[in-house]
């Protein structure tokens, strides 16, 4: 479980997080949501303790980031998949950047050939352990930075706009793959603009201007398209026909989410 208490973090005069109090269960799939500069990406440093807050409190799996002792363990329960994972890469190949991660974390090293194999397959990238991490693709970086949080069991897994430098196809494989690891039982924090790829989530967390303005399941808040337009989020694509539709004085008996459920309300 992660419960943040009253959590505010500043930089200098800068306050970006607010009185944020929340807590996520364990095995729940939670996307956040909100405009640019809101505190998404400062909320996901704060639950992987890379920062610590300054007022309230944040709780990981019992562990508490204000502990310096406890932030080790914290970092071995979660794990964070970058915008442009290129930057936390340290090996020069795919073998040595996982075999870093399990050496990092004391991972007993008779262990290491069978677990890159074996996390490697997780991740469909077979074969690829000698491969030079420059020469691996946009899709493939985001995969192998997956991996590498997959080789230690990593219960809690932060994607940070871990879509927005993908092309199309390398999207709808990382898509599968988040939703493989949520079906075996961890928990996803997924932070994007894309807003329809979330749609099947547990719950959303709409943030503006790092203040909570709804935490609840995900149909309630994104069929809610005067709190999306508040927080400045782009609804998704059939609430928005359902809103237009409703400017022509075409009501239709309820707020589809999905487009399946939008031909069903059209039908």
């Amino acid at each position: 479980m992660i419960v943040l208490d009253n959590v505010s973090y500043s930089v200098e005069d800068d306050l970006i997080i607010k009185e944020l109090t929340l807590s996520i269960k364990k095995g729940e799939s939670i996307a956040v949501l909100g405009s640019n500069g809101c505190g998404k990406s400062t909320l996901a440093k704060l639950v992987d303790a890379l920062i610590v807050p300054s007022i309230g409190s944040v709780k990981v799996s019992s562990f508490d980031t204000l502990k310096p002792k406890e932030r080790r363990l914290i970092h071995r329960e979660v794990g964070m998949v970058f915008q442009n994972p290129s930057s936390a890469f340290v090996g020069n190949t795919v073998r040595e950047d996982i075999e870093f991660t399990l050496s990092n974390f004391s991972v007993p090293k008779c262990t290491w050939t069978e677990c890159v194999k074996r996390t490697l397959k997780k991740v469909k990238l077979e074969g690829f352990e000698e491969r030079n991490v420059a020469t691996l693709s946009g899709g493939e970086k985001q995969k192998l930075s997956l991996a590498s949080i997959l080789s230690i069991d990593s219960s809690i897994l932060i994607f940070d706009e871990a879509l927005s430098m993908l092309d199309l196809e390398a999207k709808q494989e990382m898509l599968t793959l988040i939703r493989e690891i949520r079906l075996q039982g961890k928990t996803v924090i997924f932070i994007t603009h894309e807003i329809d790829t979330v749609l099947d989530f547990d719950k959303v967390l709409l943030l503006k201007e790092g203040k909570c303005l709804a935490f609840d399941e995900t149909y309630k808040v994104l069929t809610n398209y005067q709190l999306l337009e508040e927080a400045e989020v782009m609804l998704p694509f059939a609430v928005k026909v359902y809103k237009d539709l409703k400017t022509k004085g075409i009501i239709l008996s309820s707020i589809p989410l999905t487009e399946a459920s939008l031909r069903k309300a059209l039908w």
